[in-house]
């Protein structure tokens, strides 16, 4: 099932809302778990501070710019 709305005719966000609603019913009505991961990338970059992205990089095994440890 292709479950894309973005950039498809009659697709939108509210068509996406409303699968998502009808999926959280389903899933509450049969006693199972859903797992939601909200993700905004629209300006994410323009609010980073970047020395500070750097340091986690490095603490994280990555040295700057590119290369893994």
């Amino acid at each position: 099932m292709n479950e894309q709305h973005c950039f498809r005719k009659g697709r939108s966000t509210i068509t996406n809302l409303c699968i998502f609603k009808q999926n959280i019913i389903d899933s509450f009505n049969n006693g199972a778990q859903t797992d939601v991961i909200y993700t905004e990338m629209e300006r994410t970059f323009d609010k980073i501070d970047y020395d500070l992205l750097i340091i986690k990089l490095k603490g994280y095994g990555f040295k700057y710019p590119y290369e893994l440890v």
